[in-house]
């Protein structure tokens, strides 16, 4: 497991990665999560 803070948005404003029922593919970004100031996609 990763423990850090989660975005479902690449900023502020915009829309999200992913919505709820979207499908998704190998490879795709679902979000992004900053650990120790690092960000992991």
């Amino acid at each position: 497991p990763m423990a850090g803070t989660f975005y479902r948005c690449p900023a502020p404003g915009e829309p999200p990665f992913v919505k709820v029922g979207d499908k998704v593919q190998k490879g795709q970004v679902v979000c992004i999560i900053e650990a120790m100031k690092l960000m992991n996609e």
